[in-house]
């Protein structure tokens, strides 16, 4: 018996995502399915939140062990390329963007990173572009740019995600799979008719996400040019546009602007997100849900928290931390958090 994940079959691919990169996917073993439902095998029990996010439980399953032609992981299809010091250096981790691969390397591979890059091509499927990601960010807008370095020379490509589509080229605007499962969590929240802000809204994920699954309105703004262009591209690709209205510009000048009290508030920007906390109690009203993301070490949950009360306090708003969600990694025990805020 092996132990997995039942879920719908239309959360499948988000959730294995997400196992991925939780390294909480057991691969020694093919998926399952069940009506409507996938069967996904898993190595150890996951937190409560991700049973909750995606509907899913936890059962037990007879399933049938995958049978392996070929390496099933980049560090394993290196041997007897690499050395196995070499090997031991080699990020397991990798981010896939539409079909782009972009991978980090550790600079003693300096010299080596194609041989690296043309394996992980030929380990992974329609993948036609593997890309470095620089480790500095560059810009007022704070991007880490890709380099290619196998495959097509481009940095373009058109990622999915909960059934939309969204051009993104990462050398010019910031977009994260990461925040994928996020999205799923907050859209689950929404009611309905809601009047939703989002700040820091980039090429449009979190909007389009929202106006494609709810009956909502949606106002989204951003700063970055480029973004914007991409952000408007992407409504008309998923026909959101009656629902989506695009705001350009400063955060600090353009939401004091709006005419509108929000019902629902998004600001994903975890390094400078509460910088903007008088411009959301601006269009803030009695009951308004905030969504404020953070970095934060594990250890300074609590400290965090009275730092934004203590913000809020010198604002003279009253809010109410509903909740504080884990929703990413950083670093080092450094993760991404959300705080849910309910303006009182």
């Amino acid at each position: 018996m092996v132990l997995c994940l039942k879920v719908k079959k239309k959360h499948g691919e988000t959730l294995i995502k997400h196992l991925k990169d939780s390294h909480k996917l057991n691969t020694e073993f093919e998926l399952g399915k069940t009506g409507k439902y996938l069967l996904i095998p898993i190595n150890s029990k996951p937190k409560k939140e991700i049973l909750k996010n995606y509907s899913c439980e936890i059962v037990e399953r007879n399933l049938q062990k995958i049978k392996r032609t070929s390496p099933k992981t980049l560090k394993e299809s290196l041997a007897g390329i690499l050395k196995p010091e070499q090997i031991e250096k080699v990020n397991s981790s990798y981010d896939i963007i539409g079909d782009i691969a972009v991978i980090d390397f550790d600079d003693s591979l300096k010299g080596i990173e194609k041989t690296i890059a043309w394996t992980l091509k030929r380990t992974l499927k329609n993948i036609n572009v593997v890309a470095r990601r620089r480790k500095k960010t560059t810009g007022i807008y704070r991007i880490k740019k890709i380099t290619p370095i196998v495959g097509e020379n481009r940095t373009e490509t058109i990622a999915k995600e909960h059934g939309v589509k969204l051009k993104v080229d990462l050398n010019k605007v910031y977009y994260s799979v990461r925040y994928s499962s996020e999205r799923l969590r907050l859209l689950k929240q929404i009611k309905a008719k809601e009047k939703i802000l989002i700040m820091f809204a980039g090429i449009g994920p979190f909007p389009i996400v929202f106006a494609k699954k709810k009956d909502v309105l949606i106002w989204a703004n951003e700063i970055n040019p480029a973004a914007v262009k991409l952000m408007k591209e992407n409504i008309k690709l998923n026909k959101t546009g009656k629902k989506i209205k695009v705001i350009k510009g400063d955060a600090h000048k353009e939401i004091p602007k709006l005419k509108q009290k929000f019902d629902r508030i998004v600001m994903p920007l975890p390094h400078t997100a509460h910088e903007f906390l008088k411009e959301a109690f601006q269009v803030s009203k009695k009951g308004t849900i905030i969504h404020l993301y953070q970095f934060e070490h594990e250890a300074n949950l609590n400290k965090m928290k009275k730092r934004i009360l203590k913000i809020c306090n010198k604002l003279k708003q009253k809010v109410k931390i509903k909740k504080i969600v884990r929703t990413g990694y950083f670093g080092p025990r450094i993760n991404r958090y959300c705080l849910d805020l309910k303006v009182l």
